[in-house]
């Protein structure tokens, strides 16, 4: 499990991928979620990827996708590639990328 900082108006209960569901509860004056670093991974391809990014710096990696990659497969899901070629994945996944081509990005 990895514990991850919830951004403000998120609701109590995050949903991951297969239907799991986790709680948050508040931890040093932060509300937080303890969840699988697979799920995290959904919520960052989500459309408020780059809020829960922003306030996960060390456990949220943005790269650049070589220019013919359209998308990517971890963990058995595959995740679309915009045409501005930036991912934000956890970052277990940041090293597979990272050797299969994948390089670091500038920061949000």
């Amino acid at each position: 499990m990895t514990i991850i900082t919830v951004p403000k108006g998120a609701p109590s209960r995050i949903s991951g991928r297969d239907g799991r569901i986790y709680s948050t509860r508040v931890s040093e004056d932060k509300t937080v979620v303890d969840m699988m670093p697979q799920d995290f991974e959904y919520l960052l391809s989500g459309p408020d990827g780059k809020s829960w990014a922003k306030l996960n710096p060390s456990v949220a990696i943005r790269l650049i996708a070589p220019e013919s990659v359209t998308c990517y497969s971890y963990d058995g899901v595959e995740f679309q590639i915009g045409d501005d070629h930036l991912v934000l994945v956890a970052d277990h996944v940041a090293s597979v990328l990272r050797s299969h081509g994948f390089r670091d990005a500038p920061g949000l």
